[in-house]
């Protein structure tokens, strides 16, 4: 499927494109705005999706990355794009603050190097994008076009390309049955091999917290092999986050 859909008008039998490439992007807009609103609308509308801003949960699941499968239990708090906590309880736990970035192994804080840094920056991006927040309302920053239709778990789906100055494009794909995101791709690099592969995101299991209907359970693909199936055990959107979850320890 390519990333951007031509308009072609057929005409006495011959395939002819008639239309300018403004007025074409204008109707990639119409149409990408078109999904993600109906997306909105179905998580609960404007104000429901805007309390992803800040999020504080629990997750437990299977990591695959290593070749061998491996049950974990994490929490994580989010104050997307610039801001994360993660945990992994008893391996280790990773804070992006800014520019800044750290871990903590076996009570050893070990400061991140600036190219890992700005990996979790690009990776947190995409991961801001997919709450749909800063596409809440036209972006000159965020450029929008169709991506065509895929069937993901048996649903038809219908996908857009997001695309922002120095980050990586991420691909959405809404359910035609539901109008809920149902798959995330964007790039990444792998932290073993160093390679940029494919990362791929599917959703499924939205319950309601509150006003949202929030995706309870993922299943991630890298470079097109299974990397982690989890499912959310908590979810809270609080107002504001502790500032102490982001400092060094």
């Amino acid at each position: 499927m390519s990333p951007r859909l031509v308009c072609l008008v057929v005409l006495s039998g011959l395939a002819a494109s008639l239309t300018s490439p403004a007025l074409a992007n204008d109707a990639e807009q119409t149409k990408a705005r078109a999904l993600i609103d109906r997306a909105v609308k179905a998580m609960g509308g404007v104000e429901a999706v805007k309390k992803q801003k800040h999020i504080l949960g629990e997750d437990r699941g299977t990591f695959y990355g290593m070749g061998q499968a491996q049950p974990y239990e994490g929490r994580f708090a989010l104050a997307l794009p610039t801001r994360w906590r993660m945990e992994i309880v008893d391996v280790f736990t990773m804070v992006i603050d800014g520019d800044k970035g750290w871990m903590v192994v076996q009570g050893a804080t070990i400061p991140l190097e600036a190219a890992a840094v700005k990996e979790q920056q690009l990776q947190s991006q995409s991961g801001y994008v997919s709450t749909l927040v800063p596409l809440l309302k036209p972006d000159k920053q965020y450029r929008l076009t169709s991506f065509g239709t895929d069937t993901i778990d048996g649903e038809e789906c219908d996908g857009i390309n997001v695309d922002r100055d120095g980050y990586r494009q991420v691909t959405l794909m809404f359910s035609r049955k539901t109008g809920l995101l149902k798959k995330v791709t964007s790039i990444v690099r792998d932290d073993q091999t160093g390679k940029e592969v494919a990362d791929e995101s599917i959703y499924s299991d939205y319950r309601k917290i509150g006003d949202l209907l929030a995706a309870h359970k993922v299943v991630i693909f890298r470079d097109g092999k299974k990397y982690v199936e989890s499912e959310t055990t908590k979810l809270e959107f609080p107002e504001k986050l502790d500032d102490a979850l982001f400092k060094q320890e």
